[in-house]
């Protein structure tokens, strides 16, 4: 299963999906020692999206605070909590990258 421990913390910068081929891809900007590296999270053949929201909008930024991933049959479930647990997303998906943007 992939690791997204490195996407921990980091700041979401964008969310789009893909409504043809059913990809959902979340950049994500990480601060490490000071240097700032962008990923790109891709959740592929998404079947089942859910989003939830607790608290005021506008944020400031949006903080990823946990990314979780389980097996789920043949599918592969990902969580990614922002802020708090109840304020988040919730995929299931065929297969999940993570990738270093250059």
């Amino acid at each position: 299963m992939v690791n997204t421990d490195v996407l921990w913390g980091g700041t979401l910068i964008s969310l789009t999906l893909d409504p043809v081929d059913w990809r959902l891809r979340a950049e994500v900007d990480v601060t490490s020692d000071g240097n700032v590296r962008r990923y790109v999270l891709v959740l592929e053949e998404v079947s089942d999206l859910n989003v939830a929201r607790q608290g005021p909008v506008p944020w400031s930024y949006a903080e990823l605070t946990e990314v979780h991933i389980s097996k789920t049959g043949d599918l592969v479930q990902v969580e990614l909590v922002l802020w708090a647990d109840d304020t988040g997303l919730t995929a299931r998906c065929s297969r999940v990258l993570v990738m270093a943007i250059e």
